[in-house]
């Protein structure tokens, strides 16, 4: 292996193992604020459920680069779901933070804004069972020629719908993503025009939560962006771009971790607690 390659791969576990405290940390305090309160606000269910698969494709990560099974059947499925999980979590979550933010006078934003907290758990288990019946129908088909190719490190799906699925789908995530993170902005800049000749400034508390989630939402925009480029790369290509990919993939999604926590009250709070106890 050539000295490049080396240093791709450690470089590759140094970002799997800053990745994985950020997104341990958000599970647990919403775990057990869950189990102490027995309700978590829509944001904290989408904060959750977006660091939960991320930490699991974190992990599928390490183990694909441990053992190198980028080749076999069963994990490109795995590999599929858990990116489109995390896709669909931060498609979600930018969707979010625009209708929690975002002031639009149309009846058509304005309906959204109002059923989205009730539609949010239909939304998340029909995609979630949905593509794991897709996938789990591909892998147990013996017509649909689904698996990838074993005879080469490169993947190679077979099966057209299931990658024409999983290639829209992806497309569709980040122009959501997009489309939610360019509107803040918008919003953004429009508020501050607003506001240039009042007393409030940027200290402004609305101006500090459009900040916030322009952060937000503009690290999940990238991390989306890495994953929907990473996927038709490891799929196609070879060589060191998988690896390069892979760490811009986990150096967004460690600097997504990083802004849900400063910018969460709950979370920002406790992490200081832990870390004034410790010094």
């Amino acid at each position: 292996m050539d000295p490049f390659r080396t240093t791709l791969i450690l470089t590759s576990y140094v970002a799997l193992i800053v990745s994985l405290p950020g997104n341990i940390f958000i599970i647990v305090k919403n775990v057990l604020d869950l189990w102490k309160n027995r309700r978590l606000l829509l944001s904290d269910w989408l904060m959750l459920g977006f660091s939960f698969f991320s930490f699991l494709q974190v992990c599928n990560e390490g183990f694909v680069l441990y053992l190198d099974l980028y080749h076999l059947p069963s994990n490109i499925h795995v590999f599929m779901y858990l990116n489109m999980c995390t896709l669909w979590f931060s498609a979600l979550l930018s969707l979010h933070f625009c209708l929690k933010i975002v002031q639009i006078n149309h009846w058509l934003y304005i309906c959204l804004q109002r059923r989205f907290p009730e539609l949010f758990p239909w939304i998340i288990v029909g995609f979630l069972l949905g593509f794991l019946i897709l996938n789990f129908y591909s892998t147990i088909d013996p017509k649909a020629e689904c698996s990838s190719n074993t005879t080469s490190s490169v993947v190679s799906i077979r099966c057209s719908w299931l990658k024409l699925i999983f290639l829209t789908s992806c497309f569709l995530f980040t122009f959501l993503c997009s489309l939610s993170a360019l509107t803040i902005l918008i919003s953004l800049m429009k508020h501050v025009r607003r506001i240039q000749d009042n007393t409030e400034g940027s200290g402004s508390p609305s101006i500090k939560a459009h900040i916030r989630a322009v952060r937000t939402v503009t690290t999940l925009l990238a991390a989306s962006v890495c994953t929907s480029t990473m996927v038709p790369i490891l799929v196609w290509s070879d060589g060191s771009w998988p690896f390069l990919c892979v760490i811009l993939y986990l150096i967004c999604y460690t600097l997504t971790s990083y802004f849900f926590i400063k910018g969460t009250k709950k979370l920002n709070e406790t992490l200081s607690q832990i870390l004034g106890r410790c010094y």
